[in-house]
């Protein structure tokens, strides 16, 4: 039998310098929602020196890893973003929770389910 490792945020970090090979920023993290169900969350992705298109690839690559592992991506997003919300909306993120826009609140949480 195979058995696939628990991941750790040490695997995250390995995600986040492959992302620095690629000129982007990437931080994550592992965090647990209300259940105690791991999840990843995904604090900031910003193009530093990368071609167009690789912040896509490298989510593409955290997907892949979310995936094997069975994990969700969650994120903040000013809710105001439309298009942000659409961006992330195509990569199959939905929002959870609707932040208000003009407050103290005004991130909307989305989340990626594993597939």
């Amino acid at each position: 039998m195979i058995t696939i490792s628990k991941p750790t945020n040490a695997d995250l970090v390995e995600i986040e310098a492959h992302a620095d090979q690629m000129g982007i920023f990437l931080d994550l993290h592992l965090d647990l929602d209300a259940n105690n169900k791991p999840y990843i969350w995904l604090g900031e992705l910003m193009r530093t020196s990368g071609d167009k298109g690789s912040g896509r690839r490298v989510l593409e690559n955290l997907f892949a890893f979310a995936d094997d592992h069975d994990l969700p991506i969650r994120a903040a997003v000013l809710c105001w973003n439309e298009a942000l919300l659409e961006y992330y909306s195509d990569l199959g993120f939905e929002v959870i929770r609707d932040g208000t826009p003009h407050s103290l609140d005004d991130h909307s949480t989305i989340e990626r389910r594993p597939h």
